[in-house]
């Protein structure tokens, strides 16, 4: 941002220039998006709008003239932050130029949180009339969060807005810690950012991937701090009686669920599974207050063919784990294009049927493609899978791209049953879905990301002794180790579910316990063998030399690696 020209300007005796107000609402994280408007038109007698480079200076934005006010603003050196209040109206519900049109399916409430910019410069420096500004020239920017909402009402909607360094009682010099609860944004400071975005100290990965020893698992977690594990993984139907295995996984069932349906009617959720971990070798029956369990949740790959569940009881929704396409890169930019040329996305495996096909525009300069703006990041996609991406028209040829960067997330629905197309809204930010890897901003939620314990099957061949339950397992070449929890023995086959996992197994490596009378076999599998993780409630060995990786419990400690 210059500001040495309206400096001068403004200092001068008179300004030859009047004041304009822009402002930019974000709508969406991911991907970041903002409402761009103003109270004004450049030329009213032309409907002409106001454009102005970003503050970036990447890109010219078209401000929409939306009737709004932005009151309360003051700057003083004492007493409590400002909270100005920003009135937008209300009337128009469609179209870009309005802000329900901006939100799309999303609601007011769905954007509390958000960032507001205050933009000010004279109307000499609008690219309307200056072109040649790179970067614009205006004075410093204001930026708030929209705390709450006042009120709302067929002409406007009024929200309250909060400094940054208001929130949460922070106050300077020194901020205000709330004991037990972690002061860090959510995935902050991850690897998955460039490193003039990353902010705060929660370091825990956007895809919630977690390395342990070598592998790479994904532990995903919700706001209560349970796990959320494939509906693959294998549960015994709890025998409701005798003594259960520690670590392993039960399920039992309940008929006290109501369900909604599509348009919000209610009826009874019928039969509905739920799911736990044995926090011990318990006797008693599963539980939510019982110290010897843990509730998880399972999720299944997203597909328009499967049900989307929704209850009263919101903890029971359904969780989908959904791939979208988030980058392609060009390998060979081509040449001789006049024009754009047609980007064709290969649809997910799945099929357009049960997934949505995503859609690009490519990008030319100098007659070669520079890139690709993705204009629908698509659904149903599955990290590593083959995405096939062409080029066709436009005059040129020889244009490639790389095989698309997919990136899964975590989905939980909030809003209304949905089977096939009927009522389907896809994963997103929206009024029908919220990430379902979510925070709990405790302590335990810390433990439970770092100190995740994989536990993972390991299948067998040539067995010359049977394994037994609780030994130690030691590969004779790799020397990793592992804590035998069950055997599926099928004879000479099987299946090894191993907790405590030190280390990588090694195909076709001999594999022994520790036993009086040793059990031994031959490793058949890749990677180790380990085929499904799940979390586990016993932490791994601690760190106790640092500090949590966000830094704000006191007296905490790292937890794992």
């Amino acid at each position: 941002m210059t500001t040495e020209s309206i400096i001068k300007d403004v200092q001068s005796l008179a300004v030859s220039s009047g004041i304009v107000e822009l402002y930019e609402l974000q709508v969406t994280e991911s991907p970041d998006t903002y409402l761009y408007f103003t109270n004004m038109y450049y030329d009213a007698s032309s409907s002409t709008k106001i454009t102005m480079r970003d503050r970036d200076g990447t890109d010219v934005r078209t401000y929409e003239p939306i009737p709004a006010s932005l009151a309360g603003l003051k700057f003083a050196a004492g007493g409590p932050m400002p909270q100005p209040k920003l009135q937008i109206a209300n009337v128009l519900k469609t179209g870009a130029a309005s802000i329900q049109g901006a939100l799309d399916d999303a609601t007011f409430e769905d954007i509390l949180g958000m960032k507001f910019y205050r933009r000010r410069t004279l109307k000499k420096y609008l690219y309307n009339v200056d072109t040649s500004s790179d970067p614009a020239v205006e004075f410093p920017s204001d930026m708030y969060y929209l705390d709450r909402i006042e009120s709302e009402t067929p002409e406007a909607v009024t929200f309250v807005l909060t400094s940054p360094f208001d929130l949460s009682g922070v106050t300077l010099p020194r901020r205000a810690i709330i004991g037990n609860m972690c002061p860090w944004e959510y995935q902050g400071a991850g690897n998955h950012l460039d490193v003039w975005e990353r902010k705060g100290g929660c370091t825990w990965n956007n895809e919630s991937k977690i390395r342990v020893d070598g592998v790479e698992y994904r532990a995903f977690v919700n706001s209560e701090d349970e796990y959320v594990v494939p509906s693959s993984t294998s549960f015994t139907t709890d025998p409701g009686s005798g003594t259960r295995t520690l670590d392993l996984y039960y399920k039992t069932t309940t008929t006290s669920l109501t369900k909604v349906a599509a348009g919000g009617s209610q009826t009874s959720g019928g039969t509905v599974t739920q799911y736990w971990q044995a926090a011990a070798s318990a006797t008693s029956v599963p539980a939510d207050n019982s110290s010897d369990w843990d509730r998880v949740r399972v999720y299944s790959a997203y597909s328009m063919a499967n049900a989307i569940n929704v209850y009263l009881e919101s903890k029971h929704n359904s969780y989908v784990l959904d791939g979208s396409i988030e980058s392609i890169s060009i390998s060979n930019g081509g040449s001789n294009y006049t024009s754009a040329p047609t980007v064709t996305i290969d649809a997910p495996d799945i099929g357009t049927t049960n997934g949505v096909q995503a859609t690009g525009t490519a990008i030319i300069s100098d007659g070669s493609v520079t890139a690709i703006s993705i204009d629908n990041v698509g659904h149903g996609y599955v990290a590593g899978e083959t995405v096939a991406v062409s080029f066709s028209g436009g005059g040129g040829s020889g244009a490639a791209a790389t095989n698309p960067t997919v990136v899964t997330r975590l989905w939980q629905a909030r809003k209304e049953s949905q089977s096939g197309t009927t009522n389907r809204v896809q994963p997103g930010f929206n009024s029908y879905w919220s990430r379902g890897d979510i925070c709990g901003k405790r302590v335990t939620s810390c433990k439970k990301r770092f100190g995740f314990n994989p536990i993972a099957t390991l299948a067998y061949d040539g067995q010359s002794a049977n394994f037994t339950a609780g030994k130690q397992l030691t590969g004779g070449t790799s020397k990793a180790t592992a804590t035998i929890v069950t055997d599926s023995d099928s004879g000479s086959t099987g299946t090894l579910t191993l907790s405590n996992i030190s280390g990588v197994f090694e195909n076709n490596e001999t594999i022994t316990d520790d036993n009086s009378s040793p059990g031994s076999a031959t490793v058949n599998g890749t990677l180790g063998g380990a085929v499904n993780s799940r979390g586990k409630t016993t932490l791994r060995t601690l760190d106790s030399g640092t500090g949590l990786p966000h830094g704000g419990f006191p007296t905490a400690r790292r937890m794992g690696r």
